[in-house]
């Protein structure tokens, strides 16, 4: 392969699920740049990274055959952009206060063509007063996100996609996170017909957003079977006043409550908030 071999590279092998990962090996390169470990046979995801250069993950080649080794050569791209911003609660205005922060990352399309989250990631935490600065690599991403979590919302997500990041410095991006608040009930279901009130903010103007349960498998909540709840439209500010939301209670379990303002199955949202898990009981 053409190229400079880089050492001292963090090689990492992990089962094929970008959620959740068991890892199952890792390492360093050598001085040439080689690496080697031990990985079973099953799918499986190899990510390299090196300080002052952008995150690779790509999919191992052959690890469910027959053949005892695997051959997987990874290209690293130097950080030669800049991207940077604002953060800011949709509910607030003000910069993002939770313990676990936001992050701000690139993320190119997966090299397998399969669309899922994978390739290049580059992350930047965004500093007290919502701003934010991150190097990566120039390019075509598939999506540029900024996401926070609290003790209120598990995960909220705001994306920028496709967007191609260009060498030395780029113009601003700006990211407004979702709010969902669950007014009642906020710990589950447990009769035959559930009920579901909402609210949110920091939407996009006039917004269709759709409501869903994401059935958790072993701790996964995006594994499971999905139930759409139905759809709630947003106003002139992007917010919407307690709405309540009636359905068939599925099987007994553990559940996120998913807003997004894609159709349910759509891989790729420009907003998405995710709720704490939510638990429906024997009924």
């Amino acid at each position: 392969m053409n190229g400079v071999p880089l050492a001292n590279a963090y090689m990492y092998a992990d089962t094929a699920n970008h959620y959740y990962t068991s890892g199952v090996g890792d390492t360093r390169t050598d001085a040439s740049g080689h690496f080697q470990f031990q990985v079973p046979h099953t799918t499986m995801d190899l990510t390299a990274s090196l300080a002052g250069f952008t995150q690779q993950e790509i999919p191992l080649v052959n690890t469910t055959g027959s053949s005892t080794s695997v051959v997987q050569d990874i290209v690293l791209h130097q950080n030669d952009a800049t991207v940077s911003g604002t953060v800011t609660d949709g509910a607030s205005g003000a910069a993002p206060t939770d313990d676990t922060g936001v992050d701000v990352f690139t993320i190119s399309p997966d090299p397998a063509g399969n669309g899922a989250y994978a390739g290049s990631v580059s992350n930047a935490r965004v500093a007290g007063d919502g701003t934010y600065r991150l190097s990566t690599a120039s390019g075509n991403y598939q999506s540029v996100v900024a996401t926070s979590a609290n003790g209120t919302i598990a995960r909220s997500d705001t994306e920028v996609a496709p967007y191609t990041v260009y060498q030395g410095d780029n113009p601003p991006i700006s990211f407004v996170l979702p709010t969902l608040a669950i007014e009642g009930p906020t710990s589950g279901c447990s009769t035959a017909q559930c009920t579901l009130s909402i609210s949110g903010s920091g939407w996009a103007v006039a917004d269709t957003i759709h409501v869903t349960l994401l059935e958790c498998v072993d701790n996964n909540c995006s594994s499971g079977t999905n139930f759409d709840l139905g759809s709630i439209q947003a106003d002139a500010d992007g917010q919407f006043a307690v709405q309540s939301l009636q359905f068939d209670a599925p099987a007994a379990g553990s559940y996120w409550i998913e807003a997004n303002d894609g159709t349910p199955d759509m891989p790729h949202k420009d907003l998405r908030t995710l709720s704490p898990v939510y638990q429906v009981t024997t009924h």
